[in-house]
């Protein structure tokens, strides 16, 4: 088995456990008050942010949701880059594009304006 934590994890999802991938019956409001965790990435350079929230145990399934971002006048040299289609993901809706490629900060270290 692999040294990769999320591989093990990945691994044990056999059995009586299944992950609820493209069930469009679920919204996040029949999510609502039960356990759930979440991880953040803020990208700062080359790779995409996110937020994948993760519920263990909705009707024996775990549940995934996430959101990816990227900024916007970085899609085409990404998609150079990486070989990967963005832009295609951000036509059909699975990828968000911002606007800024950072906030702007101040000599304190802090975003302007805080």
């Amino acid at each position: 088995m692999s040294g990769n934590w999320w591989s093990r994890w990945s691994a044990s999802l056999t059995g009586a456990h299944g992950i609820a991938c493209g069930d469009t019956s679920l919204s996040l409001g029949d999510l609502s008050g039960l356990p759930c965790y979440g991880g953040l990435d803020l990208a700062t350079t080359t790779d995409l942010s996110s937020l994948v929230l993760v519920w263990p145990d909705v009707d024996g399934r775990v549940v995934c949701w996430p959101w990816f971002w990227v900024p916007a006048e970085t899609v085409a040299a990404r998609v150079q880059r990486d070989r990967v289609p963005y832009d295609v993901w951000v036509r059909q809706g699975h990828l968000s594009v911002t606007e800024a490629t950072s906030p702007t900060t101040s000599t304190s270290g802090r975003p302007s304006g805080a």
